[in-house]
């Protein structure tokens, strides 16, 4: 599953703060800087999931001289939409690209402009403004969080990967250990591919986390229904603003990002059941709207419109769903997961895409030093359970903040509490 919405500003969850532990430095690993690692015997790692995580480990790996396939269940990487805009982050996500050595092509495609952020209330009266709050502050508008599209991100990962790395259009069925290795059991095949370490990075309904954990994300009972528009209304651009804008009030909101191609990108955002949620699922596409305008009687026009000038045919309903943030689980030395299949979270802390990255980072990392060491089932179980160690506790902290977040954003006090927060957060 990918998170509908990765790009809720880091400063809703001031986050950075509380990590519980220090990167260790790039320069300690010396396969990172271009040595041959030592095994004792070839070693393969396999990566399900070719989102940005799995890719991130991928890079990292080869670079590091380590054999890596990525096996993904899409048959090509434009199969499906890859989601929307989301901001990389300093101290994460900026980080790992930096070790996967892309940091050049990754100016190269984000967007320093899109990093403002907006709060209306359902008047469409400006609540708060970035902008306008750190002009009167005296600060820089320019932050280091650059906005970029998933896809283009995407994109730069694949292209720095060997040819043939990732096998598309093979889905796991089962995954097994046996004498020291892990099988990777194919749809279609019927011999499984052996890895010495087999790494999950496939979302949130992870097959590989099954292995691991009987733990499956719980509805939080929020949905997205997301939609674009496109061409973009002067007034529709100027409610807006230059980075993304939240319409909120009455348990409900309007959530509206711009993209790279010049058109809104709108989450329509709703308090509902799971058994809401299906039912809405059933509604024809063409009956959609007017339902989803139902929920919105009373707010501004211009709101209105980027429901009812939104895209029939790209209706998408998205429920948002959790694991706890105390999910953990018994250490293995040949299998391991990272980003959502580890610590799926709802979207409203702007960490998912970032800790994906830095958990590809580390568990790259993880695999190297266990690799340099001779590449032993002891090598591999301890650095893979200091990486999940690491991971679990600022995951942990990331989960419960974003779910406290969504309780502010999405509630019956908003605007008013989210600009509360974002002042006292901001100073």
């Amino acid at each position: 599953m990918i998170s509908p919405l990765t790009d809720l500003r880091t400063l809703l969850s001031n986050l950075a703060p509380h990590i519980p532990f220090q990167l260790p430095s790039l320069a300690s690993i010396p396969a990172l800087k271009g040595a041959s690692p030592t095994p004792t015997r070839a070693l393969s790692i396999g990566i399900i999931g070719a989102g940005l995580g799995g890719l991130t480990a991928a890079v990292v790996l080869q670079k590091a001289g380590i054999h890596v396939t990525v096996y993904e269940r899409d048959s090509a990487s434009d199969a499906r939409s890859q989601g929307g805009i989301l901001d990389m982050h300093p101290e994460s996500g900026q980080v790992a690209l930096a070790a996967a050595g892309l940091t050049d092509q990754f100016e190269k495609i984000c967007m320093h402009e899109l990093q403002t952020m907006r709060i209306v209330d359902k008047e469409a009266k400006i609540a708060f403004d970035e902008i306008e709050f750190n002009n009167k502050k005296g600060r820089p508008n320019d932050e280091d969080r650059p906005e970029v599209e998933r896809t283009q991100l995407r994109q730069i990962l694949l292209d720095a990967l060997l040819p043939e790395t990732v096998r598309w259009g093979t889905k796991l069925v089962d995954l097994e250990v046996a004498q020291g290795h892990a099988l990777v059991h194919l749809e279609g095949q019927s011999q499984p591919w052996r890895h010495d370490v087999v790494v999950g990075a496939d979302g949130a309904w992870s097959k590989v986390r099954s292995f691991l954990s009987g733990a499956k994300p719980d509805y939080t009972g929020v949905v997205f229904v997301e939609t674009f528009i496109s061409p973009v209304s002067e007034a529709q651009a100027a409610i807006t603003g230059k980075g993304s804008m939240f319409a909120l009030s009455d348990d409900r909101g309007l959530i509206v990002q711009r993209t790279a191609r010049g058109q809104l990108r709108v989450y329509i955002t709703l308090r509902k059941t799971l058994d809401e949620v299906e039912a809405l699922k059933q509604v024809p596409l063409v009956q959609l709207k007017e339902k989803l305008l139902d929920h919105f009687q009373g707010w501004n026009p211009v709101l209105l419109s980027l429901i009812q000038d939104s895209d029939p045919e790209k209706l998408v309903v998205r429920p948002l769903f959790s694991l706890s943030a105390e999910h953990r689980w018994s250490s293995n030395p040949h299998v391991t997961l990272l980003g959502d299949a580890a610590h799926v979270m709802v979207p409203f802390a702007g960490e998912g895409a970032n800790l994906a990255m830095l958990d590809a980072l580390e568990v790259a990392r993880a695999i190297i030093i266990a690799t340099r060491a001779g590449g032993s089932n002891e090598s591999f179980a301890k650095q893979l359970a200091l990486y999940e160690g690491h991971m679990m506790k600022r995951a942990s902290i990331a989960s419960e903040e974003s779910l406290k977040n969504q309780d502010v954003f999405i509630s019956q006090e908003a605007p008013q509490n989210v600009v509360d927060l974002l002042h006292k957060l901001m100073g």
